[in-house]
């Protein structure tokens, strides 16, 4: 497979998902929502869905476990999709920069 037909998947990828989870208007805004119920960043929103698809992987491959639903595969091209996203909605400028977020969370002085 080249790596273009895999950019083509995850393209169709975020198209269906988006289809599911957001409005035609806003393709992130399941993120959006999520953002705002919990008080976090958006752009933060796919990095948390990224890591629970991390932390599955490894669990299958450290337990040597066969999935049961969702392939390693499809876990990946998840994985993929989420980081763009992620970047997309960090790009967007419309958030904190990671500096920012930093300097909010440090303890004052």
């Amino acid at each position: 497979m080249s790596f273009k037909t895999i950019t083509d998947e995850i393209i169709e990828l975020h198209r269906l998902k988006a289809a599911d989870y957001a409005s035609n208007e806003d393709p992130y805004q399941n993120f959006r929502e999520n953002a705002k119920l919990w008080g976090r960043l958006a752009w933060v929103e796919p990095l948390i869905r990224l890591s629970e698809k991390v932390f599955r992987l490894i669990n299958l491959i450290v337990n040597k476990k066969i999935p049961n639903n969702e392939s390693i595969r499809d876990s990946i091209k998840d994985i993929i999709c989420l980081a763009i996203i992620a970047l997309d909605m960090f790009d967007e400028n419309k958030e904190l920069t990671l500096g920012e977020l930093h300097d909010t969370q440090s303890p004052q002085k």
